[in-house]
């Protein structure tokens, strides 16, 4: 199977780019927001013992395949068999989800609830668009992911 990106729908490109847009501006507006008012956490991502290299394949690739797969398309394949088609269903339950998964602190829970909004209204409107949805929300994820490694931790 060849993968055709021109058949994409320039709207897609449109909407992804907006959509990180968003999703970068929550990342400094809760960043901004744990730096003023932290809430120290015993709890840990897992990642603090990681090399940077290792850190970084983990972040940027392994991560954002794993977290699309468990937070949004399975998700959503679940909801969907059980015959919820409700765009808003969809698109809040499994934001519930990955959102509950990222309880470092209630600061990172609203964060991580708000940009998964931004990432599975991708997904879904990529889904609806694109046989290429997937690749693209794993594409979304690992550069909110960079900017996040870069700029934040």
């Amino acid at each position: 199977m060849r993968l055709d990106f021109k058949k994409v729908s320039e709207n897609i490109y449109l909407l992804f780019l907006i959509c990180y847009i968003f999703s970068i501006v929550n990342g400094i507006i809760f960043n901004y927001l744990d730096k003023l008012f932290p809430l120290n956490s015993t709890q840990k991502n897992g990642l603090e013992n990681l090399t940077g290299g290792t850190k970084f394949i983990f972040i940027m690739i392994l991560v954002p395949i794993i977290e699309t797969f468990i937070f949004q398309y399975f998700p959503n394949k679940i909801l969907k068999l059980f015959k919820f088609n409700n765009f808003y269903v969809l698109l809040i339950i499994p934001v519930i989800i990955f959102s509950s998964m990222h309880f470092y602190n209630y600061i990172y829970v609203a964060m991580t609830f708000i940009g998964g909004l931004f990432l599975n209204f991708f997904f879904l409107k990529a889904k609806e668009k694109t046989n290429f949805y997937l690749i693209l929300t794993i594409l979304f994820h690992s550069l909110y992911n960079l900017f996040g490694y870069l700029f934040i931790v």
